[in-house]
């Protein structure tokens, strides 16, 4: 049996954890840098000017770092993820090879049972007007539904056409344009 085992890094072998000095920034920034409540007058807003620049320089640095970390720690993935896409592509290519050879059986078996039940259709004797396509029920063709329960539910469709084409006959008037109506629909209510 195929299988997908994975050769490098074990489950250890993953980075863990990134190390950095981020609990000695965010000390340094909360001590040194409290913009919060501080008023800038015209003599202190070229200091603020300053030190907004060189607040940013710091955000852009450690931000630029953050990305350079995570594409070294997405660079094996990235490779990892184009062969595996790779090889289930070529999974899929046999897949849909089989598919359409499964498919292939399923509908000769499929028009085989459509003739089977039209000459059962044809061996059970409904009444002339009554063709299959009008009867037909599409689930017939299934492999779950056997041939003797086809038989039923068309013995029990001609019984019930029996009894219905009986009480149009009994008709006091219209019987004949009734009748011509249910030989079109096999509906007893029309």
């Amino acid at each position: 049996m195929l299988e997908l085992r994975i050769i490098s890094p074990q489950e250890n072998g993953f980075v863990q954890e990134i190390k950095w000095n981020n609990e000695e920034l965010k000390t340094a920034i909360v001590k040194k840098m409290d913009y919060k409540g501080l008023v800038f007058t015209e003599e202190t807003i070229a200091d603020g000017k300053k030190d907004r620049a060189d607040l940013n320089k710091l955000r852009g640095a450690i931000d630029n770092e953050r990305k350079r970390i995570k594409k070294m720690c997405m660079e094996p993935y990235n490779k990892f993820e184009k062969e595996v896409k790779e090889v289930l592509g070529l999974v899929d290519e046999q897949i849909s090879a089989i598919d359409v050879q499964i498919k292939e059986v399923e509908q000769i078996k499929r028009e085989e049972k459509r003739k089977t039940v039209q000459e059962l259709f044809e061996s059970i004797g409904f009444q002339k007007f009554v063709t299959l396509e009008m009867i037909w029920d599409e689930k017939w063709l299934n492999a779950s539904v056997s041939l003797s329960k086809v038989e039923n539910q068309m013995k029990e469709t001609m019984y019930r056409i029996g009894e219905d084409v009986g009480t149009i006959i009994r008709l006091p008037e219209f019987s004949f344009e009734a009748m011509e109506v249910y030989k079109k629909t096999l509906n007893l209510s029309q």
